[in-house]
């Protein structure tokens, strides 16, 4: 079941380093939009909608809500550590928490920016940015690795990792910190 999304992650991964030969994933290019950030936010946003579910579903968790809020709830009473996984791109010496606004009990900046361009982006276009779209890239890498992380073996060319992969390829470990 995971193979399919580790899939997808994968295709947005390879048009982010197609955006990153374009605009340099560095602080001073995060505010950057595009149509094309816009594609890769909205997609990467969505999938970890969509993994969110599948992962509560595989957890046997049953969210009081159908969104985020509720997702939030259920993942993060199952895995309390959840908003502490850090995600780098060290390629470009960056390093993100994109679940991090969880332990405050509120919702991701990127996931409220993401929901502002994908029913008004005649308003908010640019919160179509590069920020927010690692930021929801790296929040979908956090949530496929909780779903299954042996499937994150098969990228190529990554361009986010977590400080602990190798080990947990290795041991077979189940994903970040919760252990």
């Amino acid at each position: 079941m995971a193979l399919e999304h580790w899939k997808y992650f994968v295709a947005l991964e390879i048009d982010l380093h197609t955006v990153a030969r374009y605009v340099e994933p560095a602080p001073a290019n995060m505010a950057t939009f595009s149509v094309e950030l816009a594609k890769l936010f909205l997609s990467a946003a969505s999938e970890a909608e969509v993994v969110s579910r599948v992962l509560c579903a595989k957890q046997n968790l049953t969210p009081k809500t159908d969104n985020i809020e509720g997702w939030r709830e259920a993942l993060h009473a199952r895995f309390p550590k959840l908003h502490a996984v850090p995600v780098s791109a060290p390629r470009f010496g960056l390093t993100f928490l994109p679940w991090a606004d969880w332990a405050s009990a509120n919702t991701p900046q990127w996931w409220r920016d993401h929901n502002k361009v994908k029913h008004e982006r005649h308003s908010h276009f640019p919160k179509a940015s590069l920020g927010n779209a690692l930021d929801a890239m790296a929040a979908l890498y956090v949530l496929l690795w909780y779903l299954d992380p042996r499937h994150g073996l098969m990228r190529a060319e990554a361009f986010f990792e977590h400080e602990n992969e190798s080990q947990q390829i290795v041991t077979g470990t189940q994903p970040p910190p919760d252990h």
